[in-house]
């Protein structure tokens, strides 16, 4: 039976190549679904809700190729404590809740379509959803900033890294 630092000795070397991997793949894949569905000319509500996916699945694949590299590369600004390590992390979240919420947005808009066909949808409605949506985790991203700066003890978030970061770093 393999010991516990072996496991984290071979998991620090694997899984940045991996998760490098999955992100570079999920960069292409999405800029091209994204330049797609922006080269297409009709503009309806599903188009929109996956350029909507698209871009926060882009978002996720790039930033998660940051909060790779600042864990693991070496020097004083690397790490867990980095600055720039919590931050990604920070807006990780955000963009990781984005494709939540872009996903569950689309699973709504389609099944009222499919259950519904001859009823309207407002695109404005759906609009003003994802736009308090995106304030909602901006406001969330920068209380979260000021909570960990002014105090002490940090805010939850940022400080949660053992299993949050296993977490993340399996979700992309």
């Amino acid at each position: 039976m393999a010991s516990s630092s072996a496991i984290q000795v071979y998991l620090s070397q694997i899984l940045p190549l991996s998760t490098g991997a999955i992100a570079l793949t999920g960069s292409i894949t999405n800029s091209i679904s994204l330049s797609y569905f922006i080269r297409k000319g009709e503009r309806t509500l599903s188009n929109r809700n996956f350029m909507f996916l698209n871009v926060f699945d882009l978002l996720v694949s790039v930033i998660a190729i940051a909060v790779v590299t600042f864990f693991h590369c070496g020097g004083s600004m690397c790490g867990r404590s980095s600055p720039f390590f919590r931050v990604s992390i920070g807006i990780l979240d955000v963009f990781i809740n984005g494709s939540a919420f872009a996903t569950c947005l689309l699973s709504v808009t389609r099944t009222v379509s499919l259950c519904f066909p001859f009823y309207q949808i407002n695109k404005k409605a759906v609009g003003v959803a994802a736009l308090i949506f995106v304030i909602q985790e901006i406001v969330k991203l920068l209380v979260g900033f000021y909570y960990y700066y002014i105090n002490t003890q940090g805010f939850e978030m940022f400080n949660n890294f053992e299993n949050g970061l296993m977490i993340t770093v399996l979700f992309t």
